[in-house]
Order: C-alpha cells, then sequence, then structure tokens
C-alpha cells in the first residue's frame, strides 16, 4: 500500500493485439517468426485448408475448441457460441491445421475490409495431440500465412491480459 497512491494504479484488464502485415515492426520479426514456427510447420509436415461449411465448424466447436478452452481456462472460461462461431466463419473461414489426414487444430476467423480476426482457437485434446509439436502456434503461422498471401494488411489476435507473465500475452507478441 505505501507504493501506490491514493486514488490507486490505472491498468487495463484487456490488451488488444494487432499485427499490421505492412509495419516495419512485423517485417523485421518475420525471419524470426519463419525461423522458429516455419521450421516447426515443416518438421512436422502440417499441412492447412480453409473451409466454411457448418458441419466443419460444428466440429470444430466440439471437438478441438469447447475442449480446449475448458481444459486451459477452467471456470474462468467464458466459450463463444457455436452460432457466434457459425456467424463468423459466413464472412470469413475456418482455417484447419492438418498432419496427414488429421486434423488437430485451428482458428475461427472473420474478415472485414482489409482485416482478418481470430476469434476462436482450438486443439485436439492433450491426450490425443501435445501441444508442445506446435499445432496451436501453426495456426497462427497459417494464419500470418493466409492473410500475407491476400490483400489483408492487418491480422487482429483480439485481447489478452496485459501482464508479461501471462503465457496467452507473451505468445501473440511474439507474432
Amino acid at each position: 500500500q505505501p507504493f501506490f497512491t491514493r486514488k490507486g494504479l490505472r491498468t487495463f484488464p484487456w490488451l488488444r493485439q494487432r499485427i499490421d502485415l505492412r509495419s516495419a515492426q512485423y517485417r523485421n520479426r518475420r525471419r524470426k517468426i519463419e525461423a522458429n514456427f516455419g521450421r516447426k510447420v515443416r518438421k512436422y509436415h502440417y499441412a492447412f485448408r480453409l473451409v466454411q461449411d457448418a458441419a466443419s465448424v460444428a466440429h470444430f466447436y466440439e471437438r478441438l475448441y469447447l475442449p480446449y478452452v475448458t481444459a486451459r481456462f477452467g471456470n474462468a472460461c467464458y466459450p463463444r457460441t457455436l452460432p457466434e462461431l457459425c456467424r463468423a466463419v459466413e464472412k470469413g473461414f475456418l482455417l484447419q491445421v492438418l498432419r496427414g489426414e488429421q486434423w488437430i487444430a485451428g482458428v475461427v476467423c472473420s474478415v472485414r475490409k482489409n482485416e482478418v480476426s481470430a476469434r476462436a482457437f482450438g486443439h485436439l485434446p492433450e491426450e490425443e495431440y501435445s501441444l508442445r509439436l506446435g499445432a496451436l502456434s501453426a495456426a497462427y503461422y497459417g494464419l500470418l500465412q493466409h492473410a500475407s498471401s491476400h490483400t489483408i494488411s492487418c491480422v487482429d489476435l483480439l485481447r489478452s491480459r496485459p501482464d508479461e507473465k501471462d503465457g496467452i500475452y507473451c505468445h501473440k507478441k511474439r507474432w
């Protein structure tokens, strides 16, 4: 208490993390992204596929998204709804991360003008496919590759807590 003013300390509960693909900052990080995450994509032979069908979104929601967010965040989790993800895919896409024929991770994205927003990430449960093999990072990598190869200039990774000790914040900051 003696270290704070009487009015307290002002902080923001969430921080929006956007990547401007045209910025010098991103261009400087691209080599490191390719070296770290691109290497894993090549090492594990990950492939990407974009889909928009409702059946794929339902499969993603039930098998990848809900198990992932509930395992990661427990009771502190307020998952998005299936209709919400379906609406996002109507104006966007679902990026699937594949290893061989197995769908192991993905991200639901909405697109508006020249910006793509990652609405929900999902991964198979840990007992089915280990997170340490980088499939979730491959989803970020695939999203950036897709945006770079199209007319998209901004990738919105949405929000995270502005805490250097928070794993989500640190992971998004690497991109």
